[in-house]
């Protein structure tokens, strides 16, 4: 697997390559049409998304057993793990989220539970949001993959209404893949608060990428599209785990989905100015809220300070 990652990541971002490098000159033009003012709004809005996700996080967090985390310590443990999803090996996030979820007192299966259920939460809100693409132009592929991930997402938002019953499968997985247990109970209340959030947050996603397509040719009409195209394009990343963050992936099926709207060129200036944005917003995030947070820790000896606070 270690080998298959390292393979399929060069491989991706090969060709990613060999794409800028290839329309470097449209690419170029394009990113003088957007601007940096759109560029900026752009941030705010995906920014803004991720912190959505992070509540929808939180939703899931509290859905099972384990300690309530006040906001702030929450957040920075959310945010410094956002960070280790680009680097190869697909784990680092929950190693992150469980080491410092054990400074208040967060079982380590209750941290794993959770990651596990926002993933899924993502993967099906995702997939659920991909029909939107069906409502602009698109290539046999893209219909077959829309409605693949749309039935998928589906399914899974069926089986998270049943968490109870869901849960015992997970949890059989998860004995076999980790030798490891699910926290033991779940309550499907914050599970389904957690996932208007999360479908917040995509569409936010969406809308940042659709900033970034207006002046390259898209129009108002088209947000629904772009919304779609981009949750596709996400819910192919997440579930192609051998990628670090779908790194190229993601921008392979944009520039594929967009490409059909705006041309490849621009499309592909989209994909790599979004991508760019993403990264410095985790970036951003975690120096601001995780990094203070950290040295926190450190001047107080390791000592947390948990317990229940504000739920926002």
């Amino acid at each position: 697997m270690r080998v298959a990652r390292v393979v399929a990541l060069v491989v991706v971002i090969g060709f990613a390559l060999y794409a800028l490098v290839k329309g470097w000159d449209g690419v170029r033009a394009s990113l003088r049409d957007l601007g940096w003012l759109r560029i900026g709004a752009t941030f705010v809005v995906l920014a803004v998304s991720t912190w959505f996700q992070f509540i929808g996080w939180r939703r899931s967090l509290d859905a099972l057993d384990a300690p309530r985390i006040d906001l702030f310590p929450s957040a920075a443990i959310f945010f410094s793990s956002q960070v280790a999803k680009y680097v190869p090996g697909s784990v680092w996030p929950v190693v992150i989220q469980s080491e410092m979820g054990r400074r208040y007192d967060v079982p380590r299966r209750s941290m794993l539970s959770s990651y596990a259920y926002t993933l899924l939460q993502s993967v099906a809100v995702a997939g659920l949001l991909s029909v939107l693409t069906l409502l602009g132009p698109r290539a046999g592929w893209s219909t077959l993959a829309a409605a693949g991930a749309t039935v998928g997402g589906a399914t899974l938002v069926v089986a998270l209404r049943f968490p109870r019953r869901f849960h015992g499968l997970l949890d059989l997985a998860f004995r076999r893949m980790s030798r490891g247990d699910m926290a033991s109970t779940v309550d499907p209340r914050p599970l389904a608060r957690g996932r208007l959030w999360v479908a917040l947050g995509w569409i936010l996603s969406g809308l940042g990428a659709w900033l970034l397509a207006e002046p390259l040719g898209a129009g108002v009409t088209d947000v629904p599209y772009v919304v779609g195209a981009s949750a596709l394009a996400w819910v192919v990343g997440l579930v192609v785990i051998v990628l670090p963050a779908g790194a190229g992936l993601r921008e392979l099926i944009l520039v594929l989905t967009l490409g059909e709207l705006i041309g490849s060129t621009a499309a592909l200036t989209v994909a790599v100015v979004s991508r760019f944005l993403l990264i410095t917003v985790d970036l951003a995030l975690a120096g601001l809220v995780g990094l203070p947070h950290q040295l926190a820790v450190r001047r107080a000896g390791g000592a947390g300070d948990g317990g229940a606070g504000d739920r926002t």
